[in-house]
């Protein structure tokens, strides 16, 4: 295994090793979050270790001394933040999966009702989404765990750049961000009454889904990167 890591990307390495170990111990409970930062924390910790990343030379970063490229820095930070948001997605979808989501979905929706300051999106809620609670509970779950995988998909396929498979992972991945900008608009016109955390946390993610479709549809228009 060629080294390729210089000693600050092993710092680095090192400290998510700790932060990822820290979060796996103490602040995640269920099952699915325990393993995945269990397998982030260990694998940034081997990382740091050896000092060779696969991940840095798919992107080209083939000895300590070679740095990324501005345009592969740039596409990692928005892969990043794209990462971020198919963990968001998943986790979401399943918890809701794993839980009581459906059982208490009538009675969520009529919370979400009773104060809601949309009248149209409040008609919506008690004429729409509550009569069909049974059809719209599991659409939202699964509707989340799909785009929380079709986004970590999405771009693991562009990280990997395969001709053949860049303009499909573009595709994915404005269809994921597409639907799950659209939930965080029905979730904010639901909710986001309720708390500035709710309201506050589907603005953070419906924003850089916006941003992420642009870009992702002008590349697919191109073809480039």
């Amino acid at each position: 295994m060629t080294k390729n890591l210089n000693n600050y990307e092993r710092l680095v390495r090192l400290a998510l090793a700790l932060i990822f170990g820290w979060l796996w111990l103490y602040a995640v409970s269920t099952p699915f979050a325990k393993v995945f930062f269990f397998v982030v924390a260990v694998g940034a910790l081997w990382e740091a270790a050896v000092g060779s990343c696969g991940l840095l030379a798919l992107l080209g970063v083939k000895k300590p001394s070679d740095r990324l490229s501005g345009e592969k820095l740039f596409l990692t930070g928005v892969l990043g933040v794209q990462l971020t948001l198919a963990w968001s997605w998943w986790h979401a979808g399943w918890e809701k999966a794993t839980g009581t989501f459906l059982a208490d979905l009538p009675k969520i929706l009529e919370m979400f009702a009773s104060k809601n300051p949309y009248p149209l999106f409040k008609n919506f809620l008690l004429q729409t989404a509550l009569p069909n609670a049974d059809t719209f509970g599991p659409l939202v779950q699964w509707g989340q765990l799909l785009v929380g995988l079709g986004l970590a998909l999405a771009a693991a396929a562009i990280i990997y750049d395969h001709a053949k498979t860049r303009r499909l992972a573009y595709g994915v991945a404005i269809a994921a961000l597409i639907s799950g900008a659209v939930m965080n608009a029905n979730f904010w016109l639901a909710a986001g009454w309720t708390g500035p955390a709710t309201a506050g946390s589907n603005v953070m993610m419906f924003w850089p889904e916006l941003i992420l479709i642009y870009i992702w549809c002008k590349l697919y228009k191109s073809n480039q990167m």
